[in-house]
């Protein structure tokens, strides 16, 4: 990457660095809108969630933490919205009258990659507040030219978005995928995260750039 953005930047994601800061916004019903999830997870969910997503965890994903740091015209928002190392639960983890390593920590705000291989299968998630700022399609372009770069042999990556999910249906288009076909999905079918999908999907594609 040699252009990266100036209001966040792209960490792989980790359990240990990350399940945290996805359990604190996932307990707003507000940041769970518009994915398959009906309610918020446990903590113990969202660990085994962001584990089985971690970049790395097997062959072919490639997951990213959307962060952004003090000097980012967004910290401000993510500071407002709730802390995420500084949850009641990483509070309780601080010995008392120690100093914090640092005094303004970077903030999760979404997640962005490719969580399922055969087919290479994308997917996004940004908090509440970050909607509609171009975050989520920008951190979906920047994911997909890293992608690139990591996957050589790879040509194309797709996406099921919910119908009626047109958000995302922007950032898809924004950011170079093009509806190709439609999925249904039975209601009662249960995603490999262990919720439950209601709706029918598009699919979307997105071909590596010649």
């Amino acid at each position: 990457m040699t252009n990266p953005s100036p209001r966040f930047y792209l960490e792989p994601l980790s359990e240990a660095k990350h399940a945290q800061g996805v359990y604190d916004h996932w307990r707003d019903p507000a940041n769970i809108r518009g994915t398959s999830m009906e309610k918020a997870p446990t903590l113990e969910v969202t660990r085994t969630m962001v584990r089985d997503r971690a970049y790395g965890a097997k062959p072919g994903i490639v997951n990213f933490a959307i962060m952004v740091g003090p000097e980012s015209p967004l910290y401000g928002l993510a500071t407002a919205a709730g802390p995420n190392d500084d949850s009641p639960q990483q509070q309780q983890r601080e010995p008392e009258g120690e100093p914090r390593e640092e005094t303004n920590p970077p903030k999760l705000i979404g997640v962005a990659g490719v969580l399922r291989v055969a087919p290479e299968e994308a997917g996004w998630w940004v908090a509440g507040l970050y909607r509609g700022l171009g975050v989520a399609t920008e951190a979906v372009g920047l994911m997909l030219e890293k992608y690139w770069e990591t996957k050589p042999a790879a040509s194309e990556v797709i996406a099921y978005i919910q119908e009626g999910n047109v958000p995302s249906e922007r950032v898809a288009a924004k950011a170079g995928f093009v509806r190709v076909m439609e999925r249904t999905m039975v209601k009662g079918s249960t995603l490999p995260n262990g919720q439950v999908m209601k709706s029918d999907c598009g699919v979307w594609a997105a071909k590596r750039p010649v």
